[in-house]
């Protein structure tokens, strides 16, 4: 008696021979084995939709996990190296070829030449890595647990049929010379790489391993994320390749990233503290790993490095004001206190002080002169002091550029007043 499988796996091989597209899949569906070969002719399922040129049933046979490097009973050959042989001459005489045989046998080779550069570059070529970046890993249970992953992506063309075959090998190294630091398998192709000292102390991953009680939500921990031999503080550098352990099949190696340096946990909850911890991957565009580095800017090259960064202005400000305190070891909030202004009973003194001290400085004087003392606040954020405003634009276009990210609500006859008033002022002296 012939076993289901046995059934449809036949049935399988007639609908590839037949080209039936809805045949396949049905059989497909019901179990068929897609590495099955006729017991008449001994010849694979695989082995004619290959030579039959037929790349729409070849990525079907691909997404049901076909062996691609099956060899065949009678000749003892891979379906590669039989298509090889087959156009050997073909490929050997092109372009001369192409007069050498009739109009149907060279479309025919052709169409074979087509699904053998498929196959090769399906099996043979690079994936590419995409990015590595640092997101913040949240931990939805703690809300004051937080941390920076290694996210790595890669594609490769045939991105889609991989996905469905196989997974992704990744290679972590200090340095493109010697052994791997960690070698990693995933079955997804864009990952997140955690210590192990995180994840123990990530609350959702230890909820994830408990037995939910009844009416309790299941908790899933992403499976995109892997526990990785990484430091804090070290440089690395990531490659990948696509590979298929059952049946040893595995693409070459793709070039190595660029080097990113894992940041240090002091300074990622540094940067929380102010609320600027999802802008880590900007200071690794500039190879900024620790409030260290971050101190030897001065403001101009502070701006420059960090105006398109994705912070506004006051955060900006924050960030350099939050430098200056821990430069003078002082606490966060004094930082604050030159940033943001405060109108509540319990911070009325902090105001009038501050208040009394606008009124003496020369920028609020100035403002005062010109009408426009209501954006004093908004003004010294940008510049600070009445100097600095002197010196640091040499045309309109510049401050009102800058006036409009910091200042959107002042209007435009506003900022032409503030530029002449600065012209009047520079003349003077």
């Amino acid at each position: 008696m012939v076993s289901k499988e046995g059934y449809y796996s036949k049935k399988l091989y007639e609908a590839v021979c037949q080209n039936d597209i809805n045949s396949i899949k049905s059989c497909l569906d019901n179990g068929a084995d897609v590495n099955y070969v006729d017991t008449d002719f001994k010849v694979s399922v695989l082995y004619v939709a290959c030579f039959e040129s037929r790349q729409d049933i070849l990525r079907m046979l691909i997404m049901n996990g076909v062996n691609l490097l099956g060899k065949d009973e009678s000749s003892g050959q891979t379906v590669v190296d039989a298509l090889d042989d087959k156009l050997f001459e073909y490929l050997e005489n092109y372009p001369k070829s192409k007069y050498m045989y009739s109009a149907q046998r060279l479309k025919r080779f052709e169409a074979q030449h087509s699904t053998l550069t498929f196959l090769k570059e399906f099996i043979h070529h690079k994936p590419t890595i995409q990015s590595l970046k640092m997101p913040i890993i949240y931990c939805s249970t703690d809300k004051n647990y937080c941390y920076v992953g290694f996210q790595a992506s890669s594609t490769h063309k045939y991105m889609d049929l991989w996905q469905c075959y196989g997974s992704c090998e990744w290679e972590i190294r200090s340095t493109s010379i010697g052994s791997a630091t960690d070698k990693i398998y995933s079955t997804t192709f864009n990952v997140i790489f955690e210590t192990a000292e995180q994840r123990s102390g990530n609350e959702d991953f230890l909820k994830s391993k408990l037995k939910p009680k009844f009416g309790e939500k299941v908790i899933a921990y992403p499976n995109d994320r892997h526990v990785a031999k990484i430091e804090p503080g070290y440089n690395y550098i990531v490659r990948c390749r696509y590979v298929h352990k059952g049946y040893d099949i595995a693409t070459a190696w793709s070039s190595f990233s660029k080097p990113c340096m894992y940041p240090k946990e002091a300074f990622v909850q540094w940067l929380r503290s102010y609320g600027l911890e999802n802008y880590i991957a900007e200071f690794g565009k500039h190879d900024m790993y620790s409030i260290r580095d971050l101190q030897i800017l001065d403001r101009e090259s502070f701006e420059k490095k960090f105006k398109h960064s994705g912070m506004d202005f006051r955060q900006r400000r924050l960030l350099w004001l939050g430098v200056q305190s821990s430069m003078r070891n002082t606490s966060r909030i004094d930082a604050m206190k030159q940033t943001l202004s405060y109108n509540n009973g319990e911070n009325d003194r902090i105001v009038q002080c501050r208040d009394s001290a606008k009124e003496e400085a020369p920028l609020y004087e100035f403002l005062k002169d010109i009408g426009l003392e209501r954006y004093y606040d908004g003004i010294e954020i940008l510049v600070e002091t009445l100097d600095i405003l002197k010196g640091a634009y040499s045309n309109q276009e510049e401050l009102i550029s800058d006036i409009k990210e910091v200042l959107p609500e002042m209007k435009p006859p506003h900022r032409r007043l503030l530029w002449k008033g600065l012209v009047k002022l520079n003349a003077l002296e």
